[in-house]
């Protein structure tokens, strides 16, 4: 009774978010609403460790913030954020070409490696970076001057065993974790989003973040996803073979022992490559863009390292 509904700002497969009134404080928040968490025993896990997770991060500027999660007395499960007006995806749909403005980009690319890296150094994976999962507060809308970041919807999110590490792309050092049984799950992320290490089901780290940030910018800079479309996991890999080539030894090895992938056992033929599928791109947005995009999970770089290039 102490949070007031205003209106209903998303609704998504796991969850609803509200606008609510904060009673006790007058503050506007955001409740999620998890679908069936009080109805299903799997649900309920998946929801509990993002609450875990998130009250056991730090606070970071860039992190959005968990305020509390409760039950409600039908038993639905709430978890209440501090408020933020609308998502990077939202945002893309205020400006007429679909692309952010450069410099929006650049401070956005900014905020978001420190929140990915704040999330690595503490051993969090987020496993879902996309626009849709990046909050805007205070940009003037539609310009894009000014303004905070925030990373948001934990929901996919887990910790690296040890604390933080990498497996080819965190912000410290350490191992990767394998999917499956003994490790993370392979379904993580939008397809769209996802690196070949995690569609062929191979053992992944921080690395992972790394490739849906790059993906990530590349469709703020131009306002259409970088490899859309993908029906399925063999589709989505041929799309991103028949763009930056063959995959590397470790993930084709992979894949060859997954029959449901035999059909791309062999790599298509390259087609546009990625400079020509991204022809006006900022030739130093382009390199961040591209390195994040390296095959192999191993040379990607670490948020440190994409920090230091010369497009910041």
């Amino acid at each position: 009774q102490r949070y007031e509904y205003l209106e209903t700002i998303s609704s998504g497969a796991y969850g609803v978010c509200y606008k609510v009134l904060d009673t006790a404080t007058g503050q506007h928040c955001a409740a999620k609403g998890i679908k069936q968490a009080h109805e299903d025993a799997e649900v309920m896990r998946l929801t509990l460790r993002e609450v875990k997770i998130l009250k056991t991060l730090p606070p970071h500027v860039n992190v959005v913030r968990l305020l509390e999660a409760f039950r409600s007395h039908s038993g639905r499960v709430y978890l209440v954020f501090e408020y933020v007006e609308r998502s990077l995806y939202q945002e893309l749909e205020r400006h007429p070409a679909g692309a952010l403005p450069g410099p929006m980009v650049k401070s956005v690319a900014w905020q978001l490696l420190h929140a990915l890296g704040h999330c690595h150094d503490h051993g969090v994976l987020h496993r879902d970076v996309k626009p849709a999962n990046v909050l805007l507060t205070g940009y003037t809308p539609g310009l894009g001057s000014g303004g905070v970041v925030k990373l948001c919807d934990f929901g996919f999110a887990r910790t690296l065993p040890g604390g933080g590490g990498r497996a080819g792309g965190g912000a410290g050092g350490g191992a990767g974790i394998g999917a499956g049984a003994a490790g993370l799950s392979s379904y993580v992320m939008t397809r769209w989003y996802r690196p070949p290490e995690v569609l062929v089901g191979d053992s992944y780290g921080t690395a992972i973040d790394i490739w849906s940030y790059g993906c990530t910018l590349a469709e703020l800079a131009t306002g259409r996803p970088l490899f859309p479309a993908g029906r399925s996991t063999v589709d989505q890999l041929w799309r991103i073979m028949r763009c930056l080539g063959p995959l590397p030894p470790l993930q084709a090895a992979a894949m060859r022992r997954d029959l449901g992938l035999q059909a791309v056992w062999s790599p298509p033929q390259r087609l546009k490559t990625l400079r020509q599928r991204l022809p006006d791109l900022d030739p130093r947005l382009f390199e961040v863009v591209s390195a994040c995009l390296t095959m192999d999970p191993q040379r990607r770089p670490t948020v440190r390292q994409l920090l230091e290039m010369p497009y910041f």
